[in-house]
């Protein structure tokens, strides 16, 4: 079961670092969420930022990102699966992706026949950032999903792009894309999610495997972990560590190391293990919020939606003399 889980671990650590056709950060899908009135300002900034080539371009530009998406999510789910049958603790989060990881199939397996099927539409593309060459509206999808935590709703939908639409109409094939692109976008929130996930129980597989070292190669060995590549999860591997430690009631100086340590980057175990519940208590909730919203998103009222966001629609609407239509 060992070589299984480190089998899936170095699988899932290849889809995570693999580089992107035209590389794209998820630097917008870390930033906190905003109350509404702070969205619909946001969506103003956004648009102001963006601009776009004279050339639209298909939306087959977002098969390959989505299929990498789907990969890191599938690769991150077998691994948390192999590990559930060895008992082992796991994350709050771990259990949405293994109770849920039906319907993330089920919903890009959909989002990729669309895109297939649509795959001649062409749309607006942005001329720079780092979503330089992808349909506007994709980017516009990202920013509303990681700005309201992946939870979707219809009004927070219609006000922020209506928002953007203040300083930049968007096209009717733009909007009616937006369903597509809000689930394809909320696929890309859960794999950087299960990215995270994934880092956690490494770390937790790591601390479960040092534990189990003979006393006096235990220290070197978490030395080795704390001061290499992988320190990035040592709040996961601290608190696991701990956990482990304490479970054993014995006096243990890997605890004394680990508060020596802490304390010479200038913090406190304390604090770095309250700051981890807090990071794996978000990513529950973020978790649950992407997996709810994918589910959601085809029950909204599209036509409402959809009829509301058409600029040009509006204008005739409010056009009575035919002016406009002329």
């Amino acid at each position: 079961m060992e070589l299984v889980l480190g089998f899936l671990t170095a699988v899932v650590l290849m889809l995570v670092r693999r580089a992107w056709d035209k590389p794209a950060s998820l630097g917008e899908l870390r930033d906190v969420p905003l109350d509404p009135e702070r969205l619909k300002l946001h969506a103003a900034d956004v648009a102001k930022a963006h601009g776009t080539k004279p050339r639209l371009r298909t939306t087959r530009i977002l098969l390959k990102r989505l299929e990498a998406n789907y990969d890191r999510i599938t690769a991150v789910y077998q691994y948390l699966h192999e590990k559930a049958k060895t008992g082992k603790p796991m994350s709050p989060a771990s259990e949405w992706i293994l109770d849920n990881y039906y319907l993330v199939e089920e919903q890009a397996k959909a989002a990729r026949q669309e895109l297939q099927r649509e795959g001649q539409v062409k749309l607006p593309v942005l001329d720079r950032g780092p979503l330089q060459g992808y349909p506007r509206i994709y980017a516009i999808a990202l920013e509303l999903v990681s700005h309201t935590d992946g939870r979707l709703e219809q009004g927070e939908i219609m006000d922020f792009v209506a928002a953007y639409q203040e300083h930049r109409v968007l096209t009717q094939r733009e909007i009616e894309a937006l369903p597509l692109m809000l689930k394809a976008a909320l696929l890309e929130y859960l794999a950087h999610l299960t990215g995270k996930i994934h880092g956690t129980e490494t770390a937790w597989d790591e601390a479960h495997r040092l534990t189990r070292l003979p006393e006096e190669n235990r220290l070197p060995a978490v030395e080795t972990f704390l001061q290499g590549g992988q320190g990035n999860h040592h709040g996961a591997l601290a608190m696991e560590l701990l956990r482990e430690l304490r479970a054993r009631e014995k006096e243990d100086p890997l605890e004394s190391y680990l508060v020596q340590y802490f304390q010479d980057l200038g913090t406190t175990l304390e604090k770095v293990i309250e700051q981890e519940h807090y990071e794996q208590a978000a990513r529950k909730v973020s978790t649950g919020n992407a997996i709810v919203s994918l589910k959601a998103i085809s029950l909204l009222d599209w036509e409402e939606i959809t009829s509301s966001l058409n600029r040009v629609e509006q204008l005739l609407r409010h056009d009575p003399e035919g002016l406009y239509a002329a």
